[in-house]
């Protein structure tokens, strides 16, 4: 499902708001057939390894003073997946080599790497716990178009791998199509439009979804 609108329009609010990370007055999350918002924080916590998010900043989100191999390790000794320290740090390097990066690269620290390879190094960190659904918060945003285009194949391939769901928020309605299945539009805190991509790409209704898609840069 791409998200997709202005800055500011509220798609990054709308996604903390589905993983129940900032507060909510009205309005119902279900996960699994259960409401989100209506559990305790022992319940949450459960449910916290089905869901997860991918950052805008690669820069920012991951720890500076921590190594790669710690970072991704880490969500796993909190859930408490894997028998031992040693079958972690295995499962680790297999998610390294899963997002295309090296083994080796475990004991190195995140200022040692590129933007698109932190992204990497983040999206290995969210896999760690196995989840089901992922918010990707303009996750490409930060990244080169070149280095954008790997990152959002990447995600595809593992969607298609481990049969995950995203919620994929974007202000580039051109990413969002590349990537989604269906696409809603918001503007100042409302969805204005919703269909599948290509209808929401070649047939717009609404005036802003227009004038969306007429912001993409074209090549004359």
């Amino acid at each position: 499902m791409g998200l997709v609108g202005e800055s500011g329009s509220g798609k990054s609010t709308l996604g903390m708001s589905v993983l129940n990370l900032i507060p909510n007055n009205s309005g119902h999350v279900f996960f699994n057939g259960r409401s989100v918002f209506d559990l305790d924080k022992k319940e949450m916590k459960k449910m916290r390894k089905h869901f997860q998010i991918i950052f805008q900043n690669p820069y920012a989100s991951l720890n500076p003073r921590m190594k790669i191999g710690e970072a991704i390790l880490e969500p796993m000794q909190v859930h408490r997946l894997h028998h031992n320290a040693s079958s972690r740090k295995e499962k680790v390097h297999e998610l390294l080599n899963l997002v295309g990066l090296d083994s080796d690269h475990y004991r190195r620290y995140p200022h040692e790497f590129s933007g698109g390879q932190r992204q990497r190094i983040s999206i290995a960190r969210t896999l760690a716990v196995e989840p089901q659904f992922i918010v990707c918060d303009e996750c490409v945003s930060a990244l080169d178009v070149s280095v954008q285009a790997q990152i959002l194949n990447l995600l595809k391939e593992l969607q298609q791998e481990f049969n995950l769901s995203y919620l994929f928020i974007s202000h580039d309605l051109s990413v969002v199509k590349h990537v989604s299945d269906h696409i809603m539009v918001m503007n100042r805190g409302e969805i204005v439009e919703f269909s599948d991509a290509e209808s929401i790409y070649n047939n717009p209704q609404n005036e802003y979804t227009q004038r969306l898609i007429d912001s993409i840069p074209k090549i004359i």
